[in-house]
């Protein structure tokens, strides 16, 4: 397992030549176009999520207003997705459709780097080999947890091609220790914390090893690597000390975590719940033949020995060290918070699939494609039909963070805003609601909306004092959230527009989207 090339540009000379084949070029290109189209084909079915909505309103207004950049510090946000989204915004296409479309690059990009990744790890001798590349860089599309997230507006596929990019050059850096690669390696670390808070393991998990390298070598060199990685990331992560906001990231990161004191009272709650929340996470994300894969995979990698590599002991200690954090101190625990330490994960199914005579290779690797088209294809086609886990089903597709009727209701107002001056009033004042309906209708002309308290238990006095000065005045809410006793609402409000969502998966009651005109 020992790399016999002496330098990196023979590394990445070797790299491009493996590709610099016509057939090889032509079928790199044909999957690529393969699951390009894939991930684009009903690209918006699932509506608007409460997150996708707040980002992309973001960056609809720093597109609007430059000074605005940093209005994602307000809620102690990094800014970077937003900024990038920006250029694609200026297209005019669906607002959806370019957050989701940002995201598919991201997850196609990150499924290139983890390819690469992988043989850098696993090939013997240091040798690239093509065919491993493509099949790692067809298995790992296609594993729900990519095709899933990657098809979301959400900064999380993101972060996770700025960890794996961060993690692959470093493990270069450990093999050709170069000034010019550890600056690259600190600018992406960097972008990964402009990116969202948890790119600070890339950071803090780098530096304790660049400290392993120092006391092993006692070179010199090498403290002067440490430096220049330190004041690169800095550097680019300080970008954010512009805003006059940029201490609220540290208090809005302590909403998402435990203290230490709640870990030493109780160390196994929530890390005993939370582990239980893992498994059925990676039951679907990962398919119950991939979850298989992976734990078997896992167990033989022990076995084998390669822990005393440093470059598969450092690239464990970038998944483990995140993973085992978020079990003790996480308060907030959904999947896409896993997901930038989850898809290098994938590594041991690789592992295993190396380990497999020919014949059986194919056998395991053709059934995790049938597993994972059947998973993806559900999502894509019929994601009410999906056996996505229960609360993650609920946030996506049923509960108020669900927005259907979003962009209907925001057509509706756009036709009435043509000859009226409207007003519209909604429940909450940040998430799906109002921040969906601006996604659509940013830059209408005669339109108002004003956010309101949630839930609604009454009639605001701006929406009664609209309708009384003549103005065509609605009011948004969920029927779950929507309190306002029945003599007020029967006097005051007519019901014009109700969208209703799927049942609830447990309690198989509805909700629904509606549209009341407020009466003068």
């Amino acid at each position: 397992m020992i790399n016999k090339r002496n330098s990196l540009e023979e590394y990445f000379e070797e790299l491009i030549s493996s590709f610099l084949s016509l057939q090889r070029l032509v079928l790199f290109f044909l999957l690529l176009l393969f699951l390009f189209s894939f991930y684009l084909y009903h690209l918006t079915i699932i509506p608007v999520f409460a997150d996708e909505a707040i980002y992309i309103r973001w960056a609809q207004l720093i597109k609007n207003v430059a000074t605005l950049r940093f209005v994602p510090l307000q809620d102690g946000k990094q800014p970077l997705f937003m900024w990038l989204l920006v250029g694609l915004l200026k297209l005019k296409q669906d607002p959806l459709f370019s957050g989701r479309f940002l995201s598919v690059l991201f997850g196609l990009a990150s499924a290139f780097v983890l390819s690469l990744l992988f043989n850098h790890l696993l090939t013997p001798k240091g040798k690239f080999r093509f065919s491993n590349f493509i099949m790692a860089f067809l298995f790992l599309p296609l594993l729900p947890f990519a095709f899933f997230f990657s098809r979301l507006a959400l900064v999380d596929m993101a972060l996770s091609f700025f960890f794996s990019l961060g993690v692959y050059l470093f493990l270069l850096y450990w093999q050709y220790p170069r000034l010019d690669l550890v600056i690259i390696s600190a600018f992406v670390v960097g972008l990964a914390w402009l990116t969202k808070s948890p790119g600070m393991f890339l950071f803090l998990i780098s530096l304790f090893w660049l400290v392993v390298k120092i006391l092993r070598t006692k070179n010199l060199k090498i403290i002067g690597h440490f430096l220049a990685f330190v004041v690169v990331v800095e550097l680019t992560y300080g970008i954010l000390r512009l805003s006059p906001n940029y201490h609220m990231i540290a208090m809005r990161n302590k909403d998402y975590l435990f203290p230490l004191s709640k870990f030493l009272h109780t160390p196994l709650d929530p890390f005993l719940p939370h582990l239980k929340d893992t498994f059925w996470f990676y039951w679907f994300y990962f398919t119950p033949v991939g979850l298989l894969y992976l734990i078997s995979g896992f167990l033989i990698f022990l076995k084998s020995g390669y822990l005393k590599i440093d470059r598969f002991l450092i690239s464990l200690s970038f998944t483990l060290v995140p993973f085992l954090f978020s079990l003790v101190f996480a308060k907030v625990f959904t999947a896409r918070y896993l997901l930038y330490f989850s898809l290098p994960l994938t590594f041991f199914i690789f592992f295993l699939f190396q380990q497999l005579r020919k014949k059986l290779l194919w056998i395991f690797f053709v059934s995790l494609l049938l597993f994972s088209l059947g998973y993806d294809l559900s999502l894509a086609i019929k994601p009410t039909r999906s056996l996505l886990p229960t609360e993650e089903y609920r946030g996506y597709l049923t509960d108020w963070t669900a927005g259907w009727g979003i962009k209907e209701s925001a057509k509706f107002f756009a036709n009435q805003a043509k000859n009226n001056k409207i007003v519209v009033g909604t429940e909450g004042y940040f998430g799906t609601l109002p921040d969906g309906l601006w996604i659509y209708l940013d830059g209408t002309p005669n339109l108002t909306i004003i956010g309101g308290p949630v839930p609604v238990k009454e009639i605001p006095s701006s929406l009664l004092n609209s309708a009384k000065a003549g103005n065509l005045t609605y009011l948004v809410a969920n029927k779950s959230r929507f309190l306002i006793p029945p003599t007020v609402a029967q006097n005051r409000l007519k019901l014009i527009r109700s969208y209703p969502k799927p049942p609830d998966p447990l309690t198989g009651i509805s909700d629904s989207l509606n549209i009341w005109r407020v009466q003068p």
